[in-house]
């Protein structure tokens, strides 16, 4: 059997005017790196430059084509950085027009995120309570609509070339200019009294399950959920001993 090799492209773009030793030997010591990394059977590819000046400080195997998979988010990272600034802030807009409720996103992506709100102390449903707290402080107990507007991006929410068979998974969850947790629901089974049960988190008819779980009382659970032509209609299939999750499935609008 051959050794499986894995391939690795980086792309590294760095403003060294901060590094304190010099060109040679960072030369060393990205080499001993690729040594030590190339030993594992892993092949790289790298290109450094000098944000400055762009001149090359390191070249690796820079011509040789490679998938760039997560190594993209470098480039955007970058990007963000150049032209958002570090201390660039998300405004989600709320208001009324007449007695319809407006929501116009901006695009943020962890709008309603439960890690980010648990990592800042928030419980999970805040926001509605803020907005509902709002509005009875301007003396307002109902409205007639909700209108959201999330035209600061495009319609284009997931990209051509990604695998529709991952489009459920949360990291391929949609891009849109308004977004809740990472436009995913958290699912949850359970095998209860020998009836298998699923849960979703937010609570929602917006999403419709499929439940085709059979219960069992030996072995491993395993369970995955997948989606249907129609819109949001997920169906769900596997075996639960006790309880698989919550784990994240993404949505569709």
């Amino acid at each position: 059997m051959k050794p499986h090799r894995n391939k690795l492209s980086i792309l590294a773009v760095l403003g060294l005017c901060a590094v304190s030793f010099a060109g040679a030997d960072l030369t060393t010591q990205v080499n001993s790196i690729v040594s030590r990394a190339s030993q594992r059977k892993v092949q790289f590819s790298i290109h450094i430059l000098n944000a400055d000046t762009g001149q090359t400080v390191y070249s690796y195997n820079s011509k040789k084509a490679m998938v760039p998979a997560s190594n993209m988010k470098i480039v955007i990272t970058a990007a963000a950085l150049k032209y958002l600034g570090p201390n660039y802030e998300y405004k989600t807009k709320v208001g009324l027009c007449g007695n319809t409720l407006v929501v116009t996103g901006s695009g943020d992506p962890l709008l309603g995120d439960k890690v980010t709100d648990a990592k800042y102390g928030r419980k999970a449903g805040w926001i509605f309570e803020d907005i509902a707290t709002a509005l009875r402080r301007n003396g307002v107990t109902a409205i007639n609509d909700i209108i959201i507007d999330s035209s600061i991006f495009d319609d284009q929410r997931v990209h051509p070339n990604w695998p529709k068979e991952q489009l459920n998974r949360w990291y391929a969850c949609e891009v849109s200019g308004l977004n809740f947790n990472g436009n995913c629901i958290d699912m949850t089974v359970k095998t209860i009294g020998g009836k298998v049960s699923v849960f979703i988190e937010p609570k929602t008819s917006f999403v419709k399950i499929i439940n085709e779980i059979r219960p069992i009382q030996k072995g491993k659970s395993a369970v995955g959920a997948y989606r249907n032509q129609e819109a949001n209609k997920i169906i769900v299939k596997g075996k639960c001993k006790k309880q698989v999750g919550p784990f994240a499935v993404a949505i569709e609008r």
